[in-house]
Formats: structure tokens, sequence, C-alpha cells
């Protein structure tokens, strides 16, 4: 008997088995067809599409080929139930660009993410995606292809939303994706960690008094005329103080505006945390402590302490996020807090195998770690 489930499918007489694959594929990813699940005899299928009962045979085989969907002589088509072993691991990147000298440090974090994919055992396959932001939206029809053939077993997508790439969720294969929206599939570090540690360090310093300057504030990502916005530190960080008692004001929060909006480079992060780091002190009223996130903008922001003649940490305290894998200097004691692309590379590793497992997947926040021991010196991770 066919249910509704296929009844909404009608194909065009124009590549009818390749339309009859990809519908049954797609009640597949959605959970519509369960792991084990029979489906319709061949003929009632034809039947219900208006088409021949060898093309829907030749589509359903074409799904046994790829892994999807098993046969029994004399019983008919079932989901499989058994997961294709994981070997060869995708890792996409939204464009080339990323992976250059100049923006932050995506190269440095592909190669701990490769090295822990390959300590594994896994195959690596590096995906560069040339197209337009715009043409990203929709699916890379290369990659799309790779996935449907088990070219690659599972997907690790580098940053991005889901508003950004919303295809990657539906691929048929695992898929773990670096970012800070709530996704299932999703890996982020903990923002809300981060500010409890962060407020709790100054606490401990006797600073009742907090303020931030972070490059996350109302991130905002334009699409289609409109604007949506993904977790932002800022609400978190006030959220976080008023638990814990801190006063902090809007003046003291200095965040990004599309006017301050700076180019993906090093030198233009430093920029902007130079100037909203004069633009915090220059106030009359001032917090006795600032935290400072993420570690593109802490130069900067030393830089504009030591030009405004700070005395830290006498005047101020000071919390700085810095990555594992980064250089940097500090001419002033701090608080570091760490986030580890170790860490965050086997969280989206972990994300991957249990999907391959058949489990369901969940968002996995990646905690930060404090190191309260660093002073003026080069700091090297």
């Amino acid at each position: 008997m066919v249910t509704q489930i296929y009844s909404s499918f009608h194909p065009k007489r124009s590549s009818t088995a390749g339309q009859i694959r990809e519908f049954v594929r797609q009640l597949i990813i959605d959970g519509k067809l369960r792991l084990g699940e029979k489906l319709p005899a061949v003929r009632e299928l034809a039947d219900q599409w208006g088409t021949y009962g060898p093309t829907v045979h030749q589509a359903l085989l074409g799904l046994i080929k790829e892994g999807v969907l098993e046969a029994y002589r004399g019983k008919g088509f079932y989901v499989s139930e058994q997961r294709l072993p994981l070997k060869d691991i995708g890792v996409y990147y939204s464009d080339e660009a990323l992976l250059g000298p100049e923006v932050l440090y995506p190269s440095a974090y592909y190669r701990v993410l490769k090295e822990e994919l390959l300590g594994r055992g896994y195959r690596v396959h590096l995906w560069i995606d040339p197209r337009s932001p715009k043409e990203r939206r929709q699916p890379w029809p290369r990659l799309v292809e790779a996935c449907r053939k088990r070219e690659i077993q599972g997907l690790i997508a580098r940053g991005g939303t889901s508003n950004e790439f919303p295809w990657l969720l539906k691929l048929p294969i695992p898929v773990a994706i670096e970012s800070p929206d709530r996704l299932s599939q999703g890996v982020a570090f903990d923002l809300r960690d981060f500010s409890q540690k962060a407020l709790k360090a100054l606490i401990a310093q006797g600073c009742p008094r907090v303020g931030l300057i972070t490059l996350t504030a109302l991130h905002a990502v334009p699409l289609d005329g409109k604007e949506t916005y993904s977790a932002a530190v800022p609400e978190v960080f006030r959220q976080e103080a008023e638990k814990l008692g801190c006063e902090t004001c809007r003046n003291w929060i200095q965040t990004l505006t599309h006017a301050s909006f700076p180019k993906p480079s090093l030198s233009s992060h430093e920029a902007f945390g130079r100037e909203k780091f004069l633009s915090l002190w220059s106030q009359s009223h001032r917090p006795q402590g600032i935290v400072v996130y993420p570690s593109s903008i802490v130069p900067g922001v030393i830089q504009g302490a030591v030009s405004a003649h700070v005395q830290v940490p006498q005047e101020l305290k000071l919390v700085l996020h810095r990555s594992s894998e980064v250089i940097l200097q500090s001419a002033f004691p701090a608080t570091w807090l760490l986030s580890s692309d170790q860490d965050k590379s086997r969280a989206l590793i972990e994300q991957i195998e249990r999907q391959s497992k058949g489990e369901s997947p969940h968002q996995i926040l990646v905690p930060f770690k404090t190191d309260a021991g660093v002073t003026g010196e080069s700091i090297q991770r």
C-alpha cells in the first residue's frame, strides 16, 4: 500500500529515474522513512507516480549502490540499516580566501583538524567552494554528487550559519558544522562559559564594574533584505553580569556596528580593538575590569592601553581571549581564557562519528580554559 508520503511526488517525464532516486533519498534524510522500513512494491509506486515499473526499479537499484537501500528476493526494498564505514571525510570551506595568510587563523585551524583526522585513520578531502555568497546558498553540485556516490562518508563545514548554507544540513551523509547557531549538527565554543569564567576572574580581583570589547556583537547577516543575528557575546555577557551582581552599562560594552565592521584581516581587527579600547577609556566613568574577545582584537586593545598610558593592573584588570595556535605579546599582566582548536576539532569529529553510528545529533559546546599565570611576556600556544 502506498502511503501519503509518496503521493505528493509527481515526476516529470525527463530523467524520471533520477527524480525518483532523489525523492526517496530525501525521504530517508528527512527521517520520513526509518532505518529498516519496507518500501511499497515497485508496481504500486509506478502506478502512483504514473511511470513504468522498470524505471522505478532502476532508480531503487541506484540507491542500493549508494548503500541507502537493501533488496531481498521476494520481499522487496528496505531502507538500509547498515551504514557505510567512515573512511573519507570532507572539510568544506566557503571561500578560498579563508585559507589565506592574511585572514585570521583558518589555515592553522585546518592543519590542527587535518592532523586530528589523519591521526584517527581517516582520509581527508578539502572542498573549497569558489562561488559567490549568493550562489553558496544553493547546493554545490560537485559536493552533493560526491556525497551521493559516497566518495566521502562525512563532512565537516568550517564556519557559517544555517541561513548561509541551508543545503549542507540536507546532505545524505553525517555533517558537522562549526556554527554559532543552535544546530543539532553544530559545534561551537561555549560563549556563556566564557562570560562566566571571565566575570568570575574579575570579581576575584575585586572588580565589580566590568566592560567588554568584542568583535561578535549582534553579528548581522543580511539575508533577503532582512537581518538575522547569531548568538552574540554582549547579550550573554550582560545576562551573566547581572546574575553575578556586576555593574556594567551600554557604554562599557564596545561592540560591532555596521560602521565599525572590519575587513577580514589581522591588521583591521587590531585597528578595531585599539579604536574600541580608546573609545571606552575616554569615558569619565570607567569599568575596573575589561574582557576582550576574540584573540584577533587583543593586540589592538593592548596597543590602545599602552598609548593611553593605562596602569595595568593598578587602574585596570584585563581578561583576554587567546587561541591555542596563535602567538601574542602582552605588555601587561592579564588573565587569559584559552580556546583550543584541538578540542574543537575533536568535537567536530565526535559529531560525525555519532551520526555515523546512527545516534541522533545534538549541539556540542566546547568550554574555555583559564590561565591566570601569564604576565607581560611573549606567549606562544
